[in-house]
């Protein structure tokens, strides 16, 4: 095979067939077959010349619709592959650390006579994604200023309740009428969250009541 046919897309680029002139049909269409054949174009044994430089120009320089559609076939082969269920798992729990383990700032209360020497309690929640979660939470004075909690924990200090009991002498009668009812187990005040300025404060004071700082 001759030094053009060996590299057909780059030279048959001449949508009117001029580069052929000066052979004889049957030489130009045996050429322009053997360029039809290595650029995957099919043909009837029997096609002529014009009608199978035209099925080359048209491979070379597709219409429009075409071109969009071979576009679309390309985009469609980029689609990303669907997760494995180790990779659906790990962005489960990413997603939920970010949303469960954002810190709310309290002022909290502790709304049950029970617990009412207690200064906190320690909180443990526990799933699969999320392994365990530990952490101490003060009541009362201790978090006037804002006590940080994780989300996680503050919905399930919203969602506490304990029976609250209650005794009441009926009017006449002097009969003792017992009263049960569940109730909240915590007022919980959501404060604004720190400034950057306020952060950096609170940081200090925190390191200097460990001894990292100097006072």
């Amino acid at each position: 095979m001759s030094e053009e046919t060996d590299n057909p897309i780059v030279e048959a680029t001449v949508p009117d067939g001029s580069e052929f002139e000066g052979g004889t049909a049957p030489d130009q269409l045996a050429l322009l077959k053997s360029r039809a054949d290595l650029m995957g174009i099919a043909y009837s044994p029997k096609i002529g010349l014009d009608t199978l430089q035209k099925k080359v120009n048209d491979k070379l320089n597709p219409p429009a619709d075409e071109a969009k559609e071979d576009v679309a076939a390309a985009g469609e082969k980029l689609v990303p592959a669907p997760m494995t269920a180790a990779q659906k798992k790990m962005k489960i729990r990413d997603d939920m650390k970010a949303r469960e383990m954002k810190l709310v700032r309290l002022r909290i209360t502790n709304l049950n006579p029970s617990k009412k020497d207690l200064s906190g309690e320690i909180f443990t929640i526990a799933n699969s994604y999320l392994g365990t979660i530990r952490k101490f939470i003060p009541y009362g004075e201790m978090t006037d200023g804002g006590y940080h909690v994780p989300f996680i924990i503050y919905n399930e200090m919203k969602a506490r309740k304990f029976l609250n009991v209650k005794t009441r002498t009926a009017p006449g009668t002097g009969q003792i009428i017992v009263e049960q009812r569940w109730v909240n187990e915590f007022a919980l005040e959501v404060l604004p969250q720190l400034t950057q300025k306020e952060l950096a404060k609170l940081v200090n004071v925190q390191a200097m009541a460990k001894g990292d700082v100097d006072a």
